[in-house]
């Protein structure tokens, strides 16, 4: 299960968001934030796997809540959004700590499987399959952090 934190100060693109990530049974959004200092506080309260924050905000914008986040939570991914593409927005967000950046036009085809990869990719696998593994009786040990899921699945050993 990823659990996600949307952030963004329009209402209705958070709702629309919620809508279009409900209907994958892998996620689930645990909370929305309208700017990022409420992104900060939600992140140390919810603890998401993964926050998809918007750019432009009041209060505090995506890029310096993006670069806080990722100083005090490594291991949150966060994928920067904007309705305004623009090809140093993408630099930006590189240097901010993100782990991806969408444009708004292309979330409704992109954003589902960007965030499957990136799940896959960065969380740790133990954390996925370690209950399951303890009650059938395999030995396990963790992958390395950033490990894929071909060389994270050759860590679980099922008798």
């Amino acid at each position: 299960m990823i659990r996600v934190l949307v952030v963004d100060d329009n209402q209705e693109f958070r709702a629309a968001v919620r809508d279009l990530l409900e209907g994958d049974l892998q996620i689930r959004v645990v909370g929305e934030a309208c700017d990022g200092l409420q992104a900060i506080s939600l992140t140390a309260h919810l603890q998401p796997d993964l926050i998809l924050m918007d750019i432009a905000m009041p209060l505090m914008n995506g890029l310096e809540a993006t670069s806080a986040i990722r100083e005090r939570w490594p291991q949150v991914i966060v994928i920067l959004v904007t309705a305004i593409p623009s090809n140093s927005y993408q630099q930006i967000s590189d240097r901010c700590g993100a782990n991806a950046f969408l444009p708004k036009e292309e979330m409704g085809s992109r954003l589902i499987p960007t965030m499957h990869r990136l799940a896959c990719a960065t969380l740790p696998v133990w954390r996925k399959f370690f209950p399951k593994l303890i009650k059938a009786g395999s030995s396990f040990r963790p992958p390395p952090a950033g490990a894929s899921a071909e060389s994270a699945a050759a860590c679980i050993r099922v008798p």
